[in-house]
């Protein structure tokens, strides 16, 4: 079979290298379609499958496609369109997720008239099945149809998909007119929540939990038998790694003396928690000040996109940072290095980030304080209620730092098995597969057992989108896209990393 996988960009592939990995081994062609390069060297992922599979290959789509006035036009109202999701009761309290898509959206939406008419029960249903007329009426970029017809895959699968404004749903258009079955794989926790929603269903879509099966159904009114329930196959190889060193060996990697004690600090993306520092040094004084938590010291790992505000941190006595520019586990050497970070501490804090779910499978306690400095980035966020909530919870929670030392010197007073219960339960319906299968083997027996040639039926949509489109989008929009132009750089373009990459030996790694 041969798959056809668009991602926004490479980094998207470390939640997805255990699929690939076994899709590739059985013989499947895998095409990549990347609308950018990865921000944090991620290409490194794309080109290590490269040299390792012949069945493996892909494009950069951006280097054969510039952005012009009417994809910008298409790209508001998209984020118009996803941002009616907001008006849903269930976000009341997402001020910064609201706003965070409010800023680029039509100013018609903006105004309190609409805003009024949209939080009116029943209007809100109405406008999403107008929006996926809107959707369909929208014009597509050729070079979709253009790279289709090149590869000719069997499949389609897309991965986030819910990007606020984002154009991956043209594949499930492009796919549907060519009777290809397109797969949505969710990529992480939050991703049904927290961003755009899926504006056409595909005709698959594969996910983690019963949590995100609700939220598919109620929030992106997708067809219960159109839903699968993996497991996070994302997390899979946390379950079977090991201690990459001894433990005297990585104390002195970080700099600590061996029989020290440490709390795992995990630092948030810079959404969730912007000035995070200011925080965490009022945290660390109470810890490090509290006569139940003596001989505790701090370990601080940094968010990857969020580690500059860090670089003072050393200023305070009993604190270390490792690594100091925070790293993206990418490859074996630095996923050794998180996970012997998670493995060698007593327990890990954190305000909202995915770290605390893997330091849950590691069966540590895990804690947060529920600060008001962050009130819009964990109760005002959906995918926060799920550690609090799913199974009796992941979390430790505390209102306040003084409570929080409260509950964290109670749960280091116990033994390392009663530490991780409560981790051990909610990670038992959180992240692992139904019936305690494989999440990876789920994933690929799903794509498996989809028939060839299974697209949806869509032409009542696409002729409702094609009346929208004649009557307003094309006045609207005000420009057409340049399809001779355009035509000439997809002949001129190759149409394979592999080939971009001929100058260079794919048999030694890649140097972004």
């Amino acid at each position: 079979m041969k798959i056809l996988f668009s991602a926004r960009h490479p980094s998207y592939l470390r939640n997805f290298t255990t699929v690939i990995e076994s899709l590739a081994a059985k013989g499947h062609e895998i095409f990549f379609v990347f609308d950018e390069n990865g921000r944090l060297g991620e290409d490194s992922l794309f080109h290590d499958f490269l040299r390792q599979y012949e069945t493996v290959d892909g494009i950069f789509v951006q280097k054969i496609f510039k952005r012009t006035s009417w994809r910008i036009k298409v790209e508001e109202v998209r984020t118009s369109l996803d941002y009616l999701r907001y008006f849903d009761p269930e976000y009341a309290d997402a001020h910064k997720l609201r706003a965070r898509v409010e800023k680029d959206v039509l100013p018609a939406l903006r105004t309190a008239r609409a805003k009024a008419w949209l939080a009116k029960a029943g209007n809100l249903k109405w406008a999403k099945r107008l929006a996926r007329i809107v959707e369909w009426s929208l014009p597509t970029q050729p070079v979709v149809g253009a790279i289709l017809d090149k590869v000719k895959p069997d499949m389609i699968v897309v991965t986030p998909l819910v990007s606020a404004g984002g154009d991956q749903v043209e594949w499930l258009r492009e796919g549907f007119r060519r009777n290809l079955p397109v797969v949505l794989g969710v990529t992480s926790w939050d991703n049904l929540t927290n961003k755009g929603w899926v504006r056409i269903p595909p005709t698959k879509t594969l996910l983690w939990n019963d949590a995100q099966r609700g939220e598919a159904i109620r929030h992106h009114f997708l067809a219960p038998d159109s839903i699968e329930v993996c497991g996070a196959w994302s997390y899979a190889h946390w379950f079977t790694w090991k201690p990459s060193c001894s433990r005297a060996d990585f104390m002195a990697k970080v700099g600590l003396p061996k029989d020290t004690r440490y709390l795992l600090y995990v630092g948030s993306s810079p959404f969730i928690a912007p000035n995070e520092y200011e925080f965490f040094r009022e945290y660390a004084r109470a810890l490090l000040a509290d006569p139940r938590l003596t001989g505790v010291r701090i370990l601080v790992r940094p968010h990857p996109q969020n580690a500059a505000q860090w670089k003072d941190l050393e200023d305070i006595d009993g604190v270390t940072l490792f690594p100091r520019d925070g790293a993206n586990p990418i490859d074996e050497g630095l996923k050794n290095d998180y996970f012997d970070t998670v493995s060698n501490a007593e327990a890990v804090m954190g305000i909202n980030t995915s770290a605390m779910i893997e330091a849950g499978i590691q069966d540590k306690p895990v804690f947060t304080v529920c600060d008001a400095r962050f009130a819009d980035t964990q109760g005002g966020t959906l995918h926060f209620h799920h550690l609090t909530n799913i199974n009796g919870g992941l979390l430790y929670v505390a209102d306040t730092i003084e409570e929080g030392m409260d509950r964290l010197a109670e749960v280091l007073a116990l033994s390392p098995e009663e530490r991780g219960a409560r981790s051990r339960r909610f990670i038992a319906a959180f992240v692992r597969a139904p019936g305690g299968g494989d999440p990876v083997a789920c994933f690929v027996d799903a794509l498996e057992a989809i028939p060839l040639h299974s697209g949806r039926r869509t032409w009542g949509w696409s002729l409702a989108g094609t009346v929208v489109r004649w009557l307003y989008m094309r006045r609207f929009l005000g420009m057409r896209p340049d399809k001779l132009s355009l035509g000439k750089r997809i002949e001129a373009m190759p149409m394979s990393e592999r080939e971009v990459l001929k100058g260079a030996s794919l048999a030694e790694p890649h140097q972004e």
